[in-house]
């Protein structure tokens, strides 16, 4: 049986991914979507919950929202999204190139990476109860509004992602806290400002020590630096 070939074939099906197939589908190219995951990237997989305020067209609209509004546009358009395959080799066959995944190859004419920030691996503290308290209080990601409801939530971090964790959770959580270990945030600006005027507790030059807890977190350790 001949193997169907591609004009097209997209690796990572990511805001990045999602668009090249859709302006590839608009020239009438025969394109493949291939995914590690599910699609989406990581507004599906790390922060669902979080309010996207930069993207053209949305004032604000969750992530989990605009990822799947994202996919079902693909889908509305013909385009194949091969789900849970991994990129392993791309062969230069000198015409056209081999796609190989974990699960299958594929010929194409032209292969686009968007691959984005990749599959996200966490950068952990190593500090004492981290580990242990994994996904039972500790998380690496934007958490349901449901988990941070009428609970005392500590942010660690001074970048975007940190600030805008707080700003997500601040009218649903009981008290929120950034902890950063540096003077001053290193975030847009936008993001600083909204702490600013939000009921946010912020520690300068502090450090998260050590998670106690029993079955969950239940208290926090923070060193003021200074």
């Amino acid at each position: 049986m001949k193997k169907t070939l591609y004009d097209v074939v997209i690796c990572g099906a990511g805001a990045g991914g999602l668009s090249a197939s859709i302006f590839c589908r608009m020239r009438n190219l025969k394109t493949l979507l291939i995914d590690h995951r599910q699609g989406g990237g990581q507004m599906l997989s790390t922060y669902p919950a979080k309010p996207v305020r930069d993207y053209p067209a949305y004032p604000e609209i969750p992530a989990r929202e605009l990822a799947l509004n994202m996919i079902r546009q693909t889908k509305s358009m013909g385009i194949k999204i091969s789900r849970n395959e991994k990129l392993q080799d791309i062969k230069n066959l000198e015409k056209n190139f081999s796609v190989l995944t974990t699960k299958n190859s594929y010929r194409t004419k032209t292969v686009i990476l968007a691959l984005g920030a990749g599959i996200f691996n966490p950068r952990k503290l190593d500090i004492i109860g981290e580990e242990g308290f994994c996904g039972k209080g500790v998380t690496y990601g934007l958490p349901s509004i449901k988990e941070v409801r009428e609970k005392n939530i500590i942010c660690v971090g001074g970048g975007n992602s940190s600030l805008e964790t707080a700003l997500t959770v601040v009218d649903f959580a009981d008290s929120v806290t950034i902890v950063h270990r540096n003077k001053s945030f290193e975030a847009y600006e936008f993001y600083i400002d909204s702490v600013k005027d939000a009921p946010v507790d912020v520690r300068f030059n502090s450090e998260l020590k050590e998670i106690l807890g029993d079955e969950t977190v239940k208290e926090a350790i923070i060193c003021d630096r200074k």
